[in-house]
This record gives structure tokens, C-alpha cells and sequence, in this order.
């Protein structure tokens, strides 16, 4: 099984125990950096950058909106590079 396949779904799986456990608040943009640091360690600057470009400062993350954001941006870093 290809690696990248494997890390992706375990990242998928964080994020679906996240839907379990309750989403952290995250009201600051380092919160939001350190979250998708830990989320995915090794994650592309630019990835990052545009993750955090949705989110506006002191206010609570959407979750319903940035997940989606968040699993393409997730699935973008793990496809093949040809």
C-alpha cells in the first residue's frame, strides 16, 4: 500500500474523531498554524498559507466550512508527485 494512501487516511481518521470529540477553538491564526502543523507535520508553506488565508482573526473557526478546505488541501499534499 502506498505510504502517502496510509498517512492520508490517517489524517482523515484525526479528522473525523475530531467531528466525535468536538472541535478545539481556535480563535487565533498560530492556533490555527500549530493545529495544522500537528495535522499534518511536513505540510507545503504554501498549503499552509492557504489554509490559514480563510480564517479571520478572533473569530471562531467554521468547521463546517473549512473542513472541506482542509481535506482537499490534505489530499493535494499527499497526491503523487508526477
Amino acid at each position: 500500500m502506498n505510504l502517502n494512501h496510509t498517512k492520508h487516511k490517517e489524517i482523515i481518521d484525526k479528522v473525523e474523531s475530531l467531528k466525535y470529540d468536538g472541535y478545539p477553538l481556535i480563535t487565533k491564526e498560530q492556533e490555527l498554524m500549530d493545529f495544522i502543523d500537528e495535522l499534518i507535520p511536513n505540510v507545503d508553506g504554501d498549503i499552509k498559507d492557504q489554509l490559514v488565508e480563510y480564517f479571520v482573526e478572533g473569530k471562531p473557526v467554521d468547521w463546517s466550512s473549512y473542513l472541506p478546505i482542509l481535506l482537499q488541501a490534505v489530499a493535494h499534499h499527499f497526491e503523487p508527485k508526477g
